[in-house]
């Protein structure tokens, strides 16, 4: 899936208001949100990360996500690769988001409860974690998470800061399958705790968002290098 701000977007012009946002790979995965008091808002200017094209979500008392048209995929081996370029203000506050209620199995993207730019893959059972060591939020960053069995890595750039760490955990489950629900944009969701449970949105994000480019399958480190330089050029993050 290749989500942008800036191309095959569906929205009011007086509003601002994003219904819809038509997948650039070709494999008809886009997003969309039909409720329009859960959308978020469209600007468009010039220049550099600052002033590009971004969707702008809104926290309490206007909560905005988008959903993906159809279920999240990965390879036979449900292995992936997430890129993502975004603004996130405040803390505990996801970008992208995917949660099956199922079995408790999540893919998280966003900051911590500290500020850090924080990732994680979970079984249900087996959480893989990684975090920058700088406080990110409010800062126009590349997130990159890539998962390959049982380890994940992490690469993130903003104006000052790099990181690229990777972390494995032996317990983790690699056969759990990731292509059971849908993915969201500006938001994560988890179990209500009731019984029986629903899965409710969560963790919403206050900040903007330019663009998401998926893959069903682990990119190589020349292969990652490769789209974090596109966004880079794109964007000028640094």
């Amino acid at each position: 899936s290749w989500l942008r701000a800036d191309s095959n977007v569906t929205f009011s012009i007086p509003t601002k208001k994003v219904s819809a946002v038509g997948d650039g790979s070709g494999n008809a995965n886009g997003v969309a949100q039909t409720n329009k008091d859960l959308q978020p808002l469209r600007y468009t200017y010039g220049g550099g990360a600052l002033d590009k094209t971004q969707f702008t979500f809104f926290t309490d008392p206007d909560y905005s996500v988008l959903v993906s048209d159809n279920n999240f995929v990965t390879s036979v081996n449900n292995d992936f690769s997430i890129f993502e370029v975004s603004k996130i203000n405040a803390v505990s506050n996801y970008v992208f988001g995917y949660y099956n209620l199922e079995d408790d199995s999540s893919i998280e993207m966003g900051t911590n409860a500290a500020g850090n730019y924080s990732v994680s893959v979970s079984d249900g059972t087996t959480a893989l974690l990684l975090r920058t060591e700088t406080v990110d939020k409010g800062k126009y960053h590349i997130g990159a998470l890539r998962k390959k069995d049982n380890r994940i890595y992490l690469n993130y750039y903003d104006s000052l800061n790099a990181s690229s760490i990777n972390s494995a955990n032996a317990d983790f489950q690699s056969a759990t399958s990731y292509s059971e629900e849908k993915f969201r944009i500006g938001c994560t969701q988890r179990t209500d705790g009731l019984l029986p449970p629903t899965a409710i949105n969560t963790r919403y994000l206050d900040g903007d968002f330019q663009e998401v480019i998926i893959y069903d399958r682990l990119l190589t480190e020349a292969e990652t290098a490769k789209v974090v330089d596109y966004l880079n050029k794109k964007y000028r993050i640094y």
